[in-house]
């Protein structure tokens, strides 16, 4: 039986980011090179590697209900903050940039791994450890020619594809 799709996809991060996103009407992807998670990292820079370009770009959020885990995790800085996006709008507004993969991410045993050898190009940005299952994350991602010098990269959004 197919799993049901949230309707709402949650992104938890900082008053200034959402700030940003409301004002200039765009959200923003940006390097891995800060996530805690190790694996995580270098699965995104091996896709990144793969696609022959330097850097690989992700927006994370979640579609599951609201944790403390969420606001520890992504939203302690201060001013944590949650943006509650409508799940169809937001990926049908998104079809008008066919280079920004999409889906959510496969939960896997470390050891189980080894089993999908060699990993698509196209899954390496989607896998994650087991461990990190609650989070229920679903990702946006982008590569870029070169590095950019402010380590993101943004994208067009419309106001109406955010719910709260």
């Amino acid at each position: 039986m197919a799993k049901t799709q949230p309707r709402l996809l949650r992104r938890y991060t900082d008053v200034l980011s959402v700030l940003d996103m409301v004002v200039h009407r765009r959200i923003t992807l940006l390097t891995p090179s800060n996530w805690s998670d190790l694996n995580d990292r270098n699965g995104m820079q091996m896709f990144a590697e793969r696609m022959q370009t330097k850097e690989a770009y992700a927006f994370c959020m979640t579609g599951t209900k609201e944790t403390s885990h969420h606001w520890k995790v992504f939203a302690d800085h201060g001013f944590g903050a949650c943006v509650i996006f409508h799940r169809t709008r937001l990926l049908n507004g998104l079809d008008i940039y066919p280079n920004i993969l999409r889906g959510p991410v496969d939960y896997r045993k470390h050891a189980d791994l080894a089993a999908l050898a060699p990993i698509p190009t196209e899954k390496l940005p989607f896998l994650k450890r087991e461990v990190f299952e609650d989070e229920r994350e679903y990702r946006l991602v982008a590569t870029a020619p070169d590095f950019l010098a402010s380590g993101s990269l943004t994208v067009g959004i419309k106001l109406e594809w955010i719910a709260r």
